[in-house]
């Protein structure tokens, strides 16, 4: 059976929460009740999209993103992730579906000239239905119209697509990319280990018990090292105003 690979926002960013009722999980509700059943209804077998790899673009991406029959990108609050996922789509010239929300009232304009697919962001439960038979209808006919290009190729006329490299999995190739996976772990580790020493920081006022943090100038000690904050000795209570030394 040919697949859809599904690329999409994965949660509800705080500043648009009240778009949408307030729903942290509303694309996951998107995806359950229209995606998959749209994308099933055309005859495809859905890829849903993969929610981790923060530090990097995950490897199963890059596969279903190359392989797909194809892409459903929906590019609903203007998601960056998306967008270069989209972006790696088109430069292989393969084939997509593009659709957006109609909360989402703008769209760059390279891409807004091309035919896409609104559909209502509500999932009301009386217009779903047919939402999923739109959307599907949507999809057979992207598929159909350019089974195996990019439209976005030949709307710009483009001529020369990007040619995936084979796969060697040499031991170089292994090692380097063992000391990218390495190099994200120990930013993470450096930036947790940066949080809780501040939060460490804090104490109580002892005139009035509020909350104060000491004044924290960065401070890298390099690689070895790593993270090292200098202290401000000294500090004042924003609450009462009491001056504290440091013990």
């Amino acid at each position: 059976m040919r697949t859809c690979f599904i690329i999409m926002p994965i949660t509800t960013p705080e500043n648009l929460l009240h778009s949408y009722s307030n729903d942290k999980d509303h694309f996951k509700h998107l995806l359950d009740h229209l995606f998959l059943p749209a994308i099933k209804a055309a005859g495809l077998d859905p890829i849903p999209p993969i929610a981790k790899g923060a530090e990097l673009i995950h490897g199963e991406i890059i596969k279903n993103l190359e392989l797909s029959d194809l892409v459903l990108c929906d590019m609903s609050i203007l998601n960056p992730n998306v967008f270069f996922e989209l972006g790696i789509r088109t430069a292989l010239n393969k084939t997509v579906c593009l659709v957006r929300d109609d909360k989402t009232k703008t769209i760059p304009f390279d891409i807004g000239v091309i035919n896409h697919h609104i559909y209502d962001s509500t999932l009301a439960p009386w217009t779903i239905a047919l939402e999923v038979q739109k959307l599907s209808a949507h999809i057979e006919a992207s598929l159909a119209s350019m089974p195996n290009a990019n439209v976005l190729w030949f709307y710009f006329s483009m001529s020369l697509r990007a040619a995936p490299t084979e796969a060697k999995g040499s031991i170089e190739d292994k090692v380097a990319y063992l000391n990218v996976q390495f190099e994200g772990l120990r930013r993470r580790l450096e930036t947790f280990m940066k949080e809780a020493t501040i939060t460490a920081m804090s104490k109580k006022c002892s005139e009035c018990s509020n909350i104060m943090y000491e004044t924290i100038v960065d401070s890298w000690a390099g690689d070895s090292d790593g993270y090292q904050p200098r202290y401000v000795p000294g500090y004042k209570c924003s609450k009462c105003g009491y001056e504290h030394t440091k013990e």
